[in-house]
């Protein structure tokens, strides 16, 4: 076992892999020691659209902006969300029952994070394995920097609007 990610045993354990593709599931960021080894690749699924929707509360901003959740399978490179694009995806619209009135916040938050987020990577990871035999070298294009916008983490205010975008209210319709 390691004890994160710049644990120097992780290193040396990757530096003896063959020749393969790793998918990045999440816990931290990956240090660029570690995403320059030649030998890997990272796969990561980020649930934004790249280069359009970079950074934090990938779900939220999709909906908030779009109506959409997205996810995007991509090859890291240091630069946060910069890397390769494998596939990106723009996902059915989503419109779950409103049933979180009097439900904290925090809470919706945290269902947001623990359901939808994961059900919109797998979504998009998916496809990709379905469509796919070898992970190595998918065919991929370079992200255009100059397009697309970097997002932080919503202020409560913002995710308040995502939430009504998300958990829409059938008996007001």
């Amino acid at each position: 076992l390691v004890e994160g990610l710049c644990d120097p045993r992780l290193l040396q354990y990757l530096l003896r892999q063959p020749e393969s593709a790793i998918l990045f599931t999440g816990g931290g960021l990956v240090p660029a020691n570690l995403l320059s080894l030649k030998h890997l690749r990272f796969l990561h699924i980020h649930p934004g659209f790249l280069p359009d929707i970079r950074g934090a509360d990938g779900v939220l901003w999709s909906s908030l902006l779009t109506g959409h959740t997205s996810a995007t399978c991509f090859y890291m490179s240091p630069e946060i969300d910069a890397g390769d694009v494998i596939y990106p995806c723009w996902l059915p619209s989503l419109s779950l029952p409103s049933k979180f009135n009097s439900v904290e916040r925090k809470s919706i938050y945290r269902a947001v994070y623990g359901y939808i987020d994961p059900w919109v990577r797998s979504f998009v990871l998916r496809d990709v394995v379905e469509r796919n035999r070898e992970f190595l070298r998918l065919n991929s294009y370079v992200q255009d920097e100059s397009k697309g916008n970097t997002f932080h983490f919503m202020s409560r205010r913002l995710q308040q609007a995502a939430f009504h975008r998300i958990f829409e209210d059938k008996n007001s319709s």
